[in-house]
């Protein structure tokens, strides 16, 4: 269980997320920035695990007095085809900035921590990394239809079509799916839920329209398209 006690924010409400992905099944956001990332890592395919507020991290602080601090997540990550631990913290520029004389030596020690426990990588997460681009505006619409009942007839003639091309225009997957006697909402429903699943893959990091283009993943593995590059950590 999370090693220190959930506090009232300013940036925002607690709130509970479920996920599978999460150690205990569920995550605690102390902030709306902090749900964000949850969201990224609950959505994207190499995130394999992560536990909120794992331990603590010893550092010493400004004063040079000992000090302990609880980073906000540790994630299992699939980098390659091997398995690497990353300890996160998400922060507002603007707390960053204006709090450096305390957070730096917490950092510090998070390093630190990380270069003698068998941890890959201490980072750093703020609203720059979690919220520009189109790649959270992507996992909110594709995680609502995750867990959608898609008929699997319907499933195997997507998959088909995308098996037999490079890669297919979403407004072309649409309206082969209207041929079918899909109405329009279910057509949309099926295509997003299994790029939910990562059985289809797009361009994450672009914002998605009729004119993204689709195609067939191997594995769940490649996120990007037409690079064969595997998916870079967050």
């Amino acid at each position: 269980m999370p090693v220190r006690q959930l506090k009232k924010s300013y940036r925002g409400q607690p709130s509970l997320l479920m996920t599978q992905k999460a150690v205990h099944k569920a995550v605690f956001a102390e902030s709306t920035l902090e749900r964000d990332f949850y969201v990224l890592l609950k959505f994207l395919k190499w995130v394999v695990s992560y536990e909120e507020q794992p331990f603590k991290v010893p550092y010493i602080n400004e004063n040079g007095g000992a000090g302990k601090w609880t980073p906000d997540t540790l994630v299992e990550l699939q980098v390659g085809y091997s398995i690497e631990k990353w300890l996160y913290e998400v922060k507002y520029r603007v707390d960053i900035k204006e709090n450096w004389a305390e957070l730096k030596p917490k950092f510090r020690g998070a390093i630190l921590y990380c270069k003698n426990n068998d941890i890959n990588r201490f980072k750093l997460m703020t609203e720059v990394e979690i919220r520009s681009g189109s790649k959270l505006k992507n996992a909110k619409l594709f995680l609502k239809n995750r867990n959608s009942k898609v008929v699997p007839g319907v499933i195997e003639y997507i998959l088909t079509l995308l098996a037999n091309c490079v890669t297919m225009k979403t407004r072309t997957m649409l309206e082969s799916l209207q041929t079918q006697g899909l109405g329009y909402n279910e057509a949309c429903v099926a295509v997003y839920h299994l790029i939910a699943n990562h059985r289809i893959g797009l361009d994450l990091d672009a914002p998605f329209t009729y004119e993204s283009e689709l195609w067939l993943l191997i594995d769940g593995l490649l996120e990007t398209y037409p690079s064969l590059r595997l998916p870079r950590p967050v």
